[in-house]
């Protein structure tokens, strides 16, 4: 887009709605393992969305189709336009935690297994560990018990938190 906007003096943007406006990319048939996502895009007043709901072929790499949105409404229209036949040939529907994307799953897709893309589920264990971390800081306090500085329980927790996320192999024995 941002080459063709340079070539007719437009911005980026308009060379985006220009396509969306005269473009129409036919749905692709339902893939065997199903990715259910989405993604930012810029608030458009016609998508009423900060997001685009990605349908995406596992398997293939390649988009199923992108919808405007990714509510309840959107996805079940968009899963009630494709036939049964197809709908059942879906085995596996990967997504994230957003639970419009499990209930669709449930709703339409009823011959599928649901699993949660493994980003999600490290950056939810990762999250709750460091709330667990931050819950142990906030007990200990910030100076030693003899006044003399720094409580090390809380220093450690606080900068070398890092250490925390590191794998074995990354961290020096000495």
């Amino acid at each position: 887009f941002t080459a063709t906007a340079e070539r007719n003096n437009i911005s980026p943007t308009s060379a985006a709605s220009i396509f969306d406006l005269h473009v129409n990319i036919p749905r692709q048939k339902l893939p065997v393992i199903l990715d259910i996502d989405e993604v930012y895009a810029y608030k458009h007043k016609e998508l009423r969305s900060k997001y685009v709901c990605v349908m995406y072929d596992f398997t293939n790499k390649t988009p199923v189709d992108l919808l405007p949105s990714r509510t309840k409404k959107c996805l079940s229209a968009f899963f009630e336009a494709i036939p049964l036949e197809e709908r059942e040939a879906v085995q596996v529907v990967c997504t994230d935690m957003w639970d419009d994307y499990r209930w669709a799953g449930k709703t339409y897709l009823k011959h599928s297994r649901h699993a949660v893309d493994r980003f999600h589920i490290s950056k939810n264990i990762n999250d709750s560990a460091d709330a667990v971390r931050r819950r142990l800081m906030s007990k200990c306090p910030r100076k030693s018990a003899d006044g003399s500085g720094k409580n090390p329980d809380y220093y450690l927790l606080k900068t070398w938190n890092w250490v925390l996320w590191r794998r074995d192999s990354d961290i020096d024995s000495d």
